[in-house]
């Protein structure tokens, strides 16, 4: 079972110098999911997309198995692969659609609505 998660820690707050501003407290709350994923997939091979600022939060995390750190060419890779289970906790409208793109048996979290041209 491949499970990816996407959680970079892109807060929905946007500075007109440095564009969206990292929340390092929106990553660590979301690590949670860790557990009950690990207690429904106890085989699950978890892979983590964060952002270089998150690394320090997740990088020795046993129930990662495969930390991501995001970059241009990622969304290349993901693409590449296949995965059972992605969930996009990320309400940034380029990585909802990555997710929407990325092969997977099935998807949770936020997604892009084309008609509409945002998140839901």
């Amino acid at each position: 079972m491949k499970i990816l998660i996407i959680k970079l820690g892109l807060s929905e707050t946007l500075d007109p110098e440095i564009g969206h501003v990292i929340s390092l407290g929106d990553v660590l709350r979301t690590t949670p999911i860790l557990h009950a994923l690990k207690e429904l997939y106890p085989s699950g091979r978890i892979t983590w997309v964060a952002d270089e600022r998150a690394r320090a939060l997740l990088d020795n995390n046993p129930m990662i198995d495969r930390l991501l750190i995001w970059d241009s060419f990622i969304g290349f890779q993901l693409l590449a692969e296949k995965f059972d289970i992605v969930i996009n906790l990320e309400k940034i409208a380029g990585l909802c659609a990555l997710s929407n793109m990325i092969n997977a048996w099935k998807k949770y979290g936020f997604r892009f609505d084309e008609t509409l041209g945002s998140y839901q």
